[in-house]
């Protein structure tokens, strides 16, 4: 299995079979962030693609980065994808949640978090879970400066 660069994985029940998927995240070779779920073979050490997915919304240039994370954003009791790409020129991180429905990534919602600082290295790092106990979980990006959002993908206000 060739990936890219700026590799970033999560490991979680993705496609309801009750075995964990890895899900990663890349720069691929076209500059475009790309999504790749594998599962594990019966009785091998090996990984199969499950699904793929290209992400030709946000191109990345060499020096941004890109970070994956899973957890349950909509309530409905299967576990979604969130994917953070650096944008170019400071403007922010880009943020997308995918869904994996009939064995397909499926691009549910996308929105930009801002840029606190203007600064043209904007790491970041993303994680889920229940922040305000609603029983849906909320993504948290942490980037360049200090910076911690709180995301909650069901928010109605």
């Amino acid at each position: 299995m060739q990936l890219g660069i700026y590799i970033d994985c999560a490991i979680s029940d993705i496609n309801g079979n009750g075995r964990d998927e890895l899900v990663i995240a890349y720069r691929g070779l076209d500059g475009h962030p790309e999504l790749l779920i594998a599962n594990k073979g019966w009785g091998t050490r090996a990984f199969n693609a499950y699904a793929r997915y290209l992400e030709t919304d946000f191109t990345l240039t060499d020096d941004k980065s890109v970070a994956v994370t899973t957890g349950d954003f909509d309530g409905d009791g299967d576990d979604e994808i969130a994917l953070a790409v650096e944008s170019d020129e400071s403007a922010g991180t880009y943020l997308a949640v995918y869904d994996v429905e009939d064995g397909s990534i499926v691009k549910k919602d996308s929105l930009l978090v801002p840029a606190s600082y203007n600064s043209l290295v904007n790491r970041l790092d993303i994680a889920s879970g229940d922040m305000d106990g609603d029983g849906n979980d909320e993504i948290v990006a942490t980037t360049y400066y200090h910076r911690i959002d709180l995301i909650d993908v069901n928010a109605t206000t």
